[in-house]
């Protein structure tokens, strides 16, 4: 029989679904069988269960401790050109949150890392040796010329030890946005608590510098570019209002009337334009003269006029104000603000910013200057060669507008490359401070990995599913039957009792005649009523009791069930019918006594046969001496006559019978009995070896089983509660309370 087989039946039937189709046991029966199954186990399987745990508490202090310490930051999408000021959202946004997390597990940033923290001489950043099975396997690998030929990389050289820290640093970082929000989670796992802080705030700092050095880069390329068109837009002015002022005088054109020639008038208007090339070359030079004076006495640069005009000092000095508020409240609040750095790093961003701006305002001053003396220079000359000039034609007029218009087209490109110029460097304030550390990495207190509490859990629920295990096992691997339940679900026969164990030193007969009331003479007399219960004839029935093989109890249930009988005032006549052990025989000690062999031989005496034993109306009839062959005995008419001749004279004929086993003696002696009794030993009898004895029985005359030296107090365990009723009500050594004495 396959184990999971005999777990079901164990269990309560052969095959739980197949039952629950059939009908022969619901579900709440399972339920309650198996809580009858833990009642029994449950000390093994704790017992199990708490050993696992130990064991896998073991093991979690044997491995190594991880700890894992998070670092926020949170990054801002710079303004996509220098004059936006709207942050973009949708899908823009989310690209760029997931293109930072990118950049923050990029190669290049991690080395940065690696290098910043000196994990290189970290072991746990280490390559350790191979072990002897990778050596084994490598070596095999080589005789066989499996191993790859190395690839020729004219790429830069690598270092690999550098190579496998970040390997090992990429395993360890963990880098997540939080939900929809702008926010990115830096986690980093090590074998220490401090090392995974550390190493989290060596990878938000390296992420810092590395956006702020990018975009701080990206922004004075464009500043630079800008920058140098300016000055070629500055020279290409210049050269074209000298352009401007050299062909008039080449014309002697001073006015811009069409055919007018150098008169009067002229002269009047050249003096009055020297007059005020003049005026403005000494305001441009008082107001560089001014700013000079105030850069010598490192007096306030910005309360120049020219300076306070500019909106782009105006805008950076109100960005300028803003931050200081924003330290100041800060500052104010928290002292350690994670937040202070970032905000003095953009505050001297806009002061740098300013005064690179006023610095390119006093630039324009002093190139202005340059400008009025040479207009002023070249006035000057014209007025002295202004004698004998003639008019100017209409051609020259032509060419003259055409300089003018060039000179002022320049005038407005210098002026528009000048304003980006100054909004270029403003964008620095924006691209340098779109990153901001949320929430610094802090020292983790406890360690994610193990898991202690979910090992041991696991190890707890393992163990205690092991030992459920181990119970269905130890249960299933029990030879025998356990309960009455389990007997009549397995061999289909009622259990007429179930017959309690005695101590060693306790002779059932002795049990019966000594104390009529104990549990064990109460099983007795049960199962000695339901063998005799429906006979009323005017004749003795005949019960036999057999049993699968020796050993079973059999006897000992023969002699009480006789031994009972007397006791009820009943004229019994016991008979051991085994004749080829004889147990009764030697138990009365009858051993070579005249009995059943003799009494049904050719050669039987005129007596009954039967002596007068010690128990009041029990008589008892040995086997008698051993013959050739009981079973053609047992089965011939003279038994069959010598049976109904004993109806006659007793109230009740207990035949101790041989057993079932391989022999024909109990089926023969089965047929001249009215009832059979099988006796099936508790926890011993196999349940296929008293499978194979039922069917060899009449079923008409067997009565039911006999569940003989139980242990009831086990049997309860299985939910027999009639069982557990009676010994409840009996002392430990059998006897029933209501016998004692107050």
């Amino acid at each position: 029989m396959s184990l999971p087989r005999k777990i079901s039946q164990k269990l309560g039937t052969d095959a739980l679904p197949g039952a629950f189709r059939n009908g022969e046991m619901s579900l709440a029966e399972a339920l309650r069988e198996s809580g009858y199954f833990l009642r029994r186990q449950y000390g093994s399987i704790l017992l199990v269960a708490f050993g696992c745990a130990l064991v896998a508490l073991l093991v979690v202090a044997q491995m190594e401790k991880r700890y894992k310490s998070t670092l926020l930051l949170m990054v801002e999408q710079p303004a996509r050109s220098p004059i936006e000021t709207e942050i973009a959202q949708g899908a823009l946004r989310d690209s760029f949150v997931e293109g930072q997390i990118y950049i923050l597990e990029s190669n290049a940033l991690l080395r940065e890392v690696i290098r910043r923290t000196d994990l290189l001489a970290d072991p746990d950043y280490q390559r350790q040796p191979p072990s002897l099975v990778r050596r084994a396997i490598g070596g095999v690998k080589s005789l066989l010329g499996l191993n790859r030929p190395p690839v020729a990389d004219d790429g830069p050289t690598v270092d690999p030890a550098e190579a496998y820290a970040v390997r090992v640093l990429r395993k360890a970082l963990e880098v997540d946005r939080e939900g929809e929000t702008d926010v990115i989670s830096i986690s980093v796992t090590a074998n220490g608590p401090r090392k995974a802080a550390r190493i989290a705030d060596a990878v938000g700092a390296a992420f810092v510098d590395n956006r702020e050095r990018t975009q701080l880069e990206k922004a004075n390329r464009v500043s630079g570019w800008l920058d140098q068109r300016a000055l070629e837009l500055q020279a290409q002015l210049t050269a074209a209002e000298n352009a401007v002022a050299a062909y008039k005088i080449e014309n002697n054109l001073m006015s811009g009337t069409t055919g007018v020639t150098l008169s009067e008038q002229q002269l009047v208007e050249l003096n009055a334009e020297l007059i005020r090339t003049r005026a403005e070359l000494a305001e441009r030079r008082a107001a560089y003269s001014r700013a000079q004076e105030l850069i010598d006495t490192g007096g306030d640069i910005q309360t120049l006029p020219r300076v306070q005009d500019s909106d782009i000092v105006a805008t950076l000095r109100a960005d300028l104000i803003a931050l200081t508020r924003r330290e100041a409240d800060l500052a104010g609040r928290n002292p350690n603000d994670p937040r202070l750095p970032t905000i003095r790093d953009e505050r001297a961003v806009v002061e740098r910013q300013i005064a690179e701006e006023v610095g390119r305002i006093l630039d324009v001053i002093a190139n202005e200057v340059r400008v009025l003396e040479a207009r002023e220079q070249l006035v000057a000359e014209a007025l002295r060669d202004a004698g004998g000039q003639s008019g100017i034609d209409s051609r020259s007029s032509v060419e003259l507008r055409e300089l003018e218009r060039r000179a002022a087209a320049y005038q407005e490109l210098y002026q528009r490359y000048l304003s980006n110029t100054g909004l270029a460097d403003e964008t620095v304030s924006f691209l340098a401070s779109g990153v901001e550390i949320v929430d610094n990495a802090s020292v983790p207190l406890d360690a994610v990995f193990p898991p202690t509490k979910l090992i041991v859990l696991f190890g707890l629920i393992f163990g205690a599913g092991l030992g459920t295990v181990a119970g269905l096992i130890r249960e299933a691997m029990l030879p025998g039957f356990m309960t009455a339940g389990e007997v009549t679900r397995r061999l289909g026969q009622p259990v007429l009792a179930s017959v309690p164990v005695l101590p060693d030193d306790r002779a059932p007969i002795d049990q019966v005649l000594e104390e009529p009331v104990s549990m064990f003479s109460e099983a007795v007399r049960s199962l000695r009523h339901g063998l005799t219960h429906d006979f009323d004839g005017d004749t003795a029935p005949v019960v036999m009791l057999t049993s699968s093989g020796p050993g079973e109890g059999k006897t000992s249930l023969a002699a009480s069930i006789a031994a009972s009988a007397s006791q009820a005032e009943l004229f019994v006549l016991l008979v051991d019918a085994d004749m080829r052990r004889g147990g009764l025989t030697r138990m009365f000690g009858m051993a070579g006594r005249t009995g059943l062999s003799e009494l049904l031989g050719p050669d039987a005496p005129k007596t009954s046969g039967t002596i007068d034993n010690r128990i009041l109306n029990l008589d008892f009839l040995p086997t008698g001496l051993r013959v050739a062959s009981p079973t053609d005995l047992i089965a011939s008419p003279a038994m069959r006559t010598w049976l109904d001749d004993m109806r006659q004279i007793y109230d009740l004929i207990v035949i101790d019978g041989p057993p079932v086993a391989n022999m024909a003696d109990a089926t023969a002696l089965a047929e001249l009995s009215d009832a059979v009794g099988f006796v099936i030993k508790w926890n011993d009898t196999p349940t296929e070896v008293a499978e194979e004895a039922l069917r060899r029985l009449d079923p008409e005359k067997l009565r039911g089983v006999a569940l003989n030296a139980v242990d009831l107090r086990r049997v309860a365990s299985y939910g027999e509660r009639y069982e557990q009723y009676v010994l409840d009500s009996m002392d430990g050594d059998g006897a029933n309370r209501a016998t004692q004495p107050a």
